[in-house]
C-alpha cells in the first residue's frame, strides 16, 4: 500500500488563519474566493438545484475540488489527506471489521472512510467537515478508539468505498448474459444490458488511462480496442448482432441522429465514474462493415494540471514561466498529433488565469472546459474560421489569445498580427522541431522581419512511454547500439518484459521531451538576418535548448525508457530537421 499523505493545514497564511468567519460561505468572501455579489450567484443556484453550497460551487467551475477540500481543511482545522495511491484491498477488510459497531445509516453515508489504524488509534477521512454531527456520531459509535479526523477529496472516499461486491461484472460476463438471454426476451436483454455494456468500456477504458476507445466494425463481429500510452491494445470482441443496439444507445447518449449511419456524425456525453465527472467526444464514421466509432475520453481533471503535473524538467519550467511574463508576443507549440500539445497549452492559459486578465479561445473542438475564460468552438465548413475569430475576439478586448492551430496563412497572419497590438498568443503548430516552427512561419507567408522581436517562445515536444518500473531489465548496449547513441559500449539500458501491473506491454505511463526556445533579443536578430539552423541552434543551446534526441538518450540511459521506444519517437541521426 502506498503511504497516505498527510497535511497540516494549521501553520497557514496568518490573514486566513486569524480569520473569525461564523460560517464557511463568510469565511470565503473573507479570503477573497468569493466576492459577495458571486456568494448571491450561488445561493440562488443552490435553492433552485438542491445541491449542497460545496457542490454549487464545483458546477459553476468557482473552485475545483482540490481548492475546496484545501479550503475545507483551512476553515475546520482539520489536516489534508491524499488518499489517490490508497489499496483498496487495505481499506476494505477495515471497512469490514468496523461495519458491526455502526447504525446502518452511519455505515452507509458515503462522505466518510477510515483508512488507517494504529492499535487503538483510528484515522478517518471525512469529504465534509462542516458537518460535525456526523464526526460526533461516529465518536460515539467507535467510541473504543481515539478517531482522528482528516479532510479528503469527495471523490477519493467514493472510490474506496465501492466494496467488491458492488463492482460491475466484467465485459465478457455481460456480453454471456446478453449472448444466452437474448435468444428469448431480446429487445428487453438489450434495453437493460447494453446501457451496462457502454458503462463497463467507459470505466474500463478509464482505470486504464486510455485516451480513446475505438469500436471497430468487422464482416461478422465488432472489435473494441483502448489506446493506452499511444499504442491500441485489443479490449474486447462481441458478434454483430448486438451491434445495432449498441449504436444507437450511444448515438441517444451521444445527442446523434440515430437513423443517420451513411455520413460521420459527431457528439459528447458525460458519465461520473468513482467521483470523477469525465467528459467523451465521440465521432463515427462510415465504413465497408458500417460505422466505426472512436470515443474520446476527457478526463476535466488533467485539463487543470500545473507545468509541474505534466512532467516538464524543473529548469524548462523555470525558463518558460520567465518567458510566459513577457506581455506579448507569439508562443507557438509543435509537434505531431497526440503527443500532448493541448494539455500543454491549456496548463499554460491555467497558470496564466488571474482575475486581472481576459482569456479568449478559438478551438477545434473545445475539449476541457475551462473556468473564467471565454471558450469558442470553431465549426467546420462554416463561414467562422480561426482568421475570422480571431478578428472578431480582437475587438472583445482580450489579454491572451489561444488559437487551437494555425492551419493556413490567413490565421497566421492574424495570429502575427494580434501579437504586434499588445496581446500575448499562444497556438500549435505541425512542425517537426521547436527550430523548424520559423521555416514553417515563413512557408505561410511570414517575413522573417515580422517574425523577429514579436516571436517570444517557440516549444516542441513528444510523448514518450515510461518501461514499467516491475519488470524493466537491464542489459548493457551492443556495440551497433553504442553507435547510435554514440555512447560507450560500458553503458547499461532497460529492455520493456511485461507484467500484471502493466498488463503484459512493459510500459506504464508516458513523460514528455521538451525542447523549448525562449526568443531572446540575440536569437531574434538572428531570425532578422534569415540565419541558417545550425546558427540557430548554436545560439538556442547558450540559453537552454536541449534536442528531443539528446533529451531521450539521457532518458534511456537512466532506464526512463526503452531505445526501441526510443526510436519509434525520434531520430536519432544528426539532424537539425
Amino acid at each position: 500500500m502506498m503511504p497516505v499523505k498527510i497535511t497540516e493545514r494549521h501553520a497557514m497564511n496568518d490573514a486566513v488563519k486569524n480569520l473569525d468567519a461564523p460560517s464557511f460561505e463568510s469565511f470565503l468572501v473573507q479570503c477573497q474566493i468569493l466576492s459577495p455579489d458571486l456568494l448571491s450567484v450561488v445561493r440562488r443556484e443552490k435553492g433552485k438545484e438542491r445541491r449542497s453550497f460545496e457542490k454549487i460551487l464545483l458546477n459553476l467551475h468557482l473552485i475545483n475540488e482540490e481548492q475546496l477540500t484545501e479550503l475545507l481543511s483551512d476553515f475546520s482545522g482539520l489536516p489534508l489527506a491524499d488518499l489517490s495511491h490508497t489499496d483498496l484491498s487495505h481499506v476494505h477488510p477495515l471497512f469490514t471489521e468496523l461495519s458491526p459497531l455502526l447504525s446502518t445509516e452511519l455505515s452507509s453515508h458515503p462522505t466518510w472512510l477510515p483508512f488507517k489504524k494504529e492499535e487503538e488509534t483510528l484515522h478517518i477521512a471525512v469529504a465534509d467537515p462542516l458537518k460535525e454531527r456526523d464526526r460526533s456520531h461516529l465518536t460515539y459509535q467507535l467510541s473504543s478508539f481515539q478517531c482522528i479526523f482528516y479532510v479528503a477529496p469527495a471523490s477519493q472516499i467514493e472510490r474506496l468505498r465501492r466494496l467488491p461486491e458492488q463492482e460491475d461484472p466484467s465485459l465478457s460476463d455481460l456480453f454471456a448474459t446478453l449472448d444466452s438471454s437474448s435468444l428469448t426476451v431480446p429487445s428487453l436483454v438489450s434495453a437493460e444490458l447494453i446501457p451496462r455494456i457502454l458503462d463497463r468500456c467507459l470505466t474500463e477504458a478509464v482505470h486504464q488511462r486510455a485516451s480513446d476507445i475505438h469500436l471497430e466494425t468487422e464482416s461478422k463481429f465488432i472489435r473494441i480496442r483502448l489506446r493506452v500510452d499511444g499504442q491500441l491494445l485489443l479490449y474486447h470482441s462481441f458478434h454483430r448482432d448486438f451491434w445495432d443496439s449498441f449504436c444507437v444507445h450511444l448515438k441517444v447518449c451521444s445527442q446523434m441522429n440515430i437513423a443517420e449511419s451513411r455520413l460521420p456524425q459527431s457528439g459528447r456525453f458525460s458519465r461520473k465514474i468513482e467521483g470523477e465527472e469525465i467528459d467523451f467526444r465521440v465521432s463515427t464514421h462510415p465504413t465497408k462493415h458500417g460505422e466505426s466509432i472512436v470515443i474520446r475520453v476527457l478526463d476535466r481533471v488533467k485539463a487543470l494540471l500545473s507545468l509541474h503535473e505534466i512532467g516538464f524538467p524543473l529548469p524548462t519550467i523555470a525558463c518558460l514561466k520567465d518567458t510566459l511574463q513577457i506581455p506579448q508576443g507569439l508562443f507557438i507549440v509543435s509537434g505531431p498529433t497526440g503527443s500532448g500539445k493541448t494539455t500543454t497549452l491549456y496548463s499554460i492559459l491555467t497558470h496564466l488565469n488571474t482575475p486581472a486578465r481576459n482569456i479568449m479561445t478559438l478551438e477545434q473542438p473545445i475539449e476541457y472546459e475551462l473556468p473564467f475564460v471565454r471558450q469558442t468552438e470553431i465549426q467546420e465548413n462554416s463561414f467562422f474560421t480561426f482568421a475570422n475569430g480571431v478578428r472578431s475576439i480582437l475587438r472583445q478586448d482580450p489579454d491572451i489569445l489561444f488559437i487551437g492551430e494555425v492551419r493556413d496563412a490567413d490565421t497566421a497572419q492574424m495570429a502575427l498580427r494580434a501579437s504586434m497590438t499588445g496581446h500575448q498568443v499562444y497556438t500549435t503548430l505541425h512542425a517537426p522541431r521547436a527550430l523548424g516552427t520559423i521555416q514553417r512561419l515563413t512557408d505561410l507567408g511570414l517575413s522573417s522581419a515580422a517574425l523577429a522581436g514579436n516571436l517570444k517562445g517557440l516549444l516542441s515536444q513528444r510523448l514518450i512511454r515510461s518501461l514499467c518500473p516491475r519488470c524493466r531489465q537491464r542489459r548493457p548496449l551492443s556495440f551497433q547500439e553504442s553507435c547510435l547513441i554514440q555512447e560507450d559500449t560500458d553503458q547499461f539500458v532497460y529492455d520493456p518484459i511485461g507484467c500484471s501491473f502493466c498488463h503484459q506491454t512493459g510500459y506504464k505511463g508516458r513523460f514528455p521531451l521538451v525542447e523549448f526556445i525562449p526568443c531572446t533579443e540575440a536569437f531574434n536578430q538572428l531570425i532578422l538576418d534569415k540565419a541558417p539552423l545550425a546558427v540557430l541552434e548554436k545560439e538556442a543551446r547558450t540559453i537552454g535548448y536541449v534536442p528531443l534526441a539528446e533529451q531521450g538518450i539521457q532518458a534511456l540511459l537512466e532506464g526512463l525508457t526503452s531505445l526501441s521506444e526510443l526510436c519509434s519517437v525520434v531520430s536519432l541521426e544528426k539532424e537539425i530537421l
